[in-house]
């Protein structure tokens, strides 16, 4: 596999992911496609949104006659009429929803390999996340014995090998550690489907945390089920590379509309707060009173405008070197998004993602709520400023903070005096020699923030 990185922001990466049909430039959505019920061809997702890979569900394929002969002969390309990057799942989701499946674990990567997929994911076992300890560990065991077996068939294809764990942090990362011994190529998250359904987003930022953290770098890593795009920013600041989603077709099927803020029932809508082609094309009394299969496919590209918006957002951001940012402004849109933020102002999580951190950044640091104080790159400041700033003397002079930089106003006075001058700000104490690294001078605040950002 080679997998390249043009650029970054801390853990989020805009990368480069090679496969047989071609180069996918992460972070990258993948449309769920379902072989039986497509409601948006693959060819015009193309042609729309210029998606360079999707994927399928290789369970569904297998266990259909039909389109099991047709793959097999002419290949999961032909089958879905596209000529980019396919992955595809093995049926470890349809195993957690109707209960055991009837496919052998090795078989179905062998299927896989056959059918020509591009990136060909191994039979886990889901952790529910109310699963007991024992069991986790157990199907922790099992799934990563399924992983080494399957290794040594997958061929040409690249394999995704997930890292279950349920909610419990040493189980993920013991079988992240695990995993990353075995010769794969893809490491989706998976068993994080019924947090997001219920919008359990911390449990969610330490599942991603605990996996992340223990895998090789150079590995691709995949959120399985990532649904709304509220979740992307956080995910992809985590260093999440593919996420997948389902949502926009069934979402559409219950004529829910997707927005990046939430969704909305189109009963409930008086006017479209949308301006994307399918919104700019049909007023909402024309939506309401289409025929059902029209208005299902209308609200379906609508929520994929929306969702590959938000993605390239997220890109834009990582290259500014503002995704926190963008983090931080979704966690203001939902109280559960916000709860997620307060797992990353753990001593630890902090500690960690501070060591991917940049030393400066292209833009200033703008405030955005009471997470901005507990970004990486302050936490960085605080603590070697505490473990390496010595003063000059005994004494100091605490001045209240003004306009930056602070050499402007106090230069003079710092030179004339063995005495040094600490500036007050956001940020803590700042010894008036280091008033002009980054983020420092480069920051903006309100003139008031709340006592919570108050260190």
């Amino acid at each position: 596999m080679r997998f390249e990185i043009k650029d970054r922001d801390g853990l989020a990466r805009i990368g480069v992911l090679e496969t047989r049909h071609g180069k996918v430039e992460t972070p990258a959505l993948l449309p769920v496609i379902n072989p039986n019920k497509v409601s948006i061809e693959p060819k015009e997702m193309k042609k729309l949104f210029k998606i360079d890979i999707l994927i399928t569900n290789s369970y569904i394929i297998y266990k259909n006659k039909r389109l099991k002969e047709f793959a097999l002969s002419k290949g999961v390309h032909k089958l879905l009429d596209f000529d980019g990057s396919i992955m595809t799942d093995s049926g470890t989701f349809q195993s957690y929803v109707y209960g055991d499946i009837d496919v052998d674990p090795i078989e179905i990567v062998e299927f896989q390999r056959d059918i020509g997929s591009d990136i060909g994911t191994i039979l886990d076992l889901f952790t529910n996340p109310e699963e007991s300890y024992d069991e986790t560990k157990r199907k922790i065991n099992e799934t990563v014995r399924r992983a080494r077996i399957s290794s040594k068939v997958k061929g040409e294809m690249l394999l995704a090998c997930p890292v279950q764990g349920g909610t419990y942090e040493d189980l993920r990362a013991a079988c992240a550690k695990k995993m990353s011994e075995i010769e794969c190529d893809v490491h989706p998250i998976g068993g994080v489907v019924p947090l997001m359904e219920n919008q359990r987003y911390d449990d969610l930022a330490k599942v991603i945390i605990s996996s992340k953290r223990y895998l090789p770098l150079s590995r691709v890593v995949h959120l399985f089920g990532a649904g709304h795009p509220l979740v992307f920013p956080l995910a992809v600041i985590l260093g999440v590379d593919l996420v997948d989603s389902a949502s926009y077709a069934k979402y559409a099927r219950d004529d829910r509309l997707i927005f990046p803020w939430g969704t909305e029932k189109l009963e409930d809508l008086e006017e479209i707060p949308c301006n994307c082609p399918v919104c700019t094309s049909t007023d909402i009394k024309e939506l309401k009173e289409m025929d059902k299969v029209e208005r299902e496919k209308k609200i379906a590209l609508h929520n994929l405008y929306i969702c590959f918006s938000e993605m390239k957002r997220i890109k834009v951001a990582i290259k500014e070197g503002s995704l926190w940012e963008l983090v931080e402004e979704k966690s203001s849109l939902n109280p559960m998004m916000f709860d997620a933020l307060r797992v990353l102002e753990r001593e630890d999580v902090k500690e960690w993602l501070e060591k991917f951190e940049s030393i400066s950044k292209k833009s200033a640091l703008f405030y955005v709520n009471p997470h901005t104080l507990h970004r990486p790159i302050i936490y960085r400041y605080q603590k070697r400023l505490f473990s390496v700033y010595r003063p000059r003397e005994k004494e100091v002079v605490l001045k209240e903070e003004v306009e930056k930089p602070y050499s402007k106003y106090y230069r003079e006075e710092w030179g004339k005096s063995k005495i040094d001058i600490i500036e007050k700000t956001p940020f803590g104490p700042v010894p008036l020699p280091l008033d002009e690294m980054y983020p420092i001078a480069q920051s903006v605040f309100p003139k008031n923030i709340d006592e919570e950002s108050k260190i």
